[in-house]
């Protein structure tokens, strides 16, 4: 009797070792798995949210070579980006006091090959940019996070500025006085 019971605790204690080691070890795969593919999302978000705010962040205290920092070297190597920044600050009137806080949007657009991404394009907004000149403004921008085709592509390639007040409701368009733009978008 004494046999059997010390036989039947061995094999609860062999069952109860083997059930938790497998327990244990699906826990891990499965955490790694959801913290990949989460962190894999939270990063092209916050990669964009900072973009954002770094790019109201330059208009604000008028910065143009932390915005130069930001660009693609190919927007750098093909764009004059300072001249084009005191354009941009002086296509917006006065000087900013308010706005809706920065957006990063995320991946916008991605192309996948067995190889993986290729190219994955990020944009964000920056909504209800107020001067002290009365005038309202939206900022938008496009980013390479990766470009497998052009490296020297990664980074900003195109911030656009809309000066609300030209906004056609009938079109649902803003006409090209009503916009300008730093830098381009290569190959949407």
């Amino acid at each position: 009797m004494v046999k059997t019971v010390i036989y039947m605790s061995n094999k609860i204690l062999t069952f109860i070792v083997i059930v938790v080691t497998f327990l244990v070890l699906l826990n891990a795969c499965n955490t790694s798995f959801f913290q990949r593919n989460s962190s894999e999302k939270k990063t092209q978000d916050f990669i964009s949210q900072e973009q954002s705010n770094q790019i109201i962040q330059c208009f604000e205290v008028n910065d143009s070579q932390k915005l130069q920092s930001i660009f693609s070297n190919k927007i750098m190597s093909t764009h004059n980006i300072d001249k084009e920044f005191d354009n941009a600050t002086d296509f917006i009137l006065g000087t900013i006091i308010s706005y809706d806080n920065p957006v990063g949007t995320g991946r916008m657009s991605v192309h996948t090959t067995d190889n993986g991404v290729q190219k994955e394009i990020l944009s964000g907004y920056i909504s209800n940019i107020k001067t002290n000149q009365d005038k309202t403004y939206y900022i938008k921008f496009y980013s390479y996070n990766v470009n497998k085709d052009d490296e020297n592509m990664v980074g900003v390639s195109l911030i656009e500025i809309f000066d609300e007040s030209t906004y056609n409701k009938d079109t649902n368009r803003y006409p090209e006085n009503g916009i300008y733009r730093i830098g381009e978008l290569f190959d949407k």
